[in-house]
């Protein structure tokens, strides 16, 4: 439905790209003949005409460039809330924000269900016996840890993985020697009790 109705309105900004640079040309040349016969009046005239044509042209250009500023503005904060009026628009920037704003409804939609998804699969998370903790591997700080993990270790919560050391070092160690995509059985050392856990 979207593109039906958008492609009228680039063939119309087409349309008027081409008319301003065609009537630039035109003026342009004329001011060329003026100048060949010696008529200055005329000439003088008609570099006014040129010099609005020119300003007429780039106010048009700069008016698109602030509207996709704006828009990768909201992208770069993330706000997809963002609605870009098209009725009260110029009628050459329309197509544009009604571009911006399908855009934004598609990444809204995306968003949503990657949000779904996550609580989810937290929820499934939460629910196995089984302890699963991640964590960022370059600063080492705790993303997310289940409640599973933190009875075994008898944690409320751990802020970075180093902080596990102090808890258990054979199994910090364990974690540590492992590089990525590889795993390992670990022993968790407790004052009551000894298990093993896969990492």
């Amino acid at each position: 439905m979207t593109g039906n109705v958008t492609l009228p309105f680039y063939k119309r900004l087409e349309f008027k790209i081409f008319l301003r640079i065609a009537l630039l040309f035109i003026t342009v040349f004329s001011l060329a003949n003026l100048m060949l016969n010696s008529w200055w009046i005329f000439a003088v005239l008609l570099s006014g005409i040129i010099l609005y044509q020119l300003y007429e042209l780039y106010h048009f250009h700069k008016k698109t460039l602030d509207e996709l500023n704006n828009f990768v503005e909201s992208v770069q904060y993330k706000d997809f809330s963002r609605r870009f009026d098209v009725t009260h628009a110029p009628s050459e920037l329309q197509v544009l924000r009604e571009g911006f704003n399908t855009i934004n409804d598609a990444f809204k939609v995306i968003t949503k269900e990657k949000e779904t998804q996550y609580h989810y699969l937290q929820k499934i998370l939460e629910m196995v016996n089984t302890g699963i903790l991640s964590y960022e591997d370059e600063t080492g700080e705790v993303i997310w840890m289940n409640e599973s993990l933190k009875q075994m270790l008898h944690v409320p919560y751990l802020r970075t993985i180093h902080s596990l050391k102090k808890r258990d070092e054979l199994m910090y160690n364990d974690i540590m020697d492992l590089k990525s995509g590889q795993g390992t059985i670990s022993n968790v050392h407790h004052e009551k009790n000894n298990f093993k856990v896969l990492i």
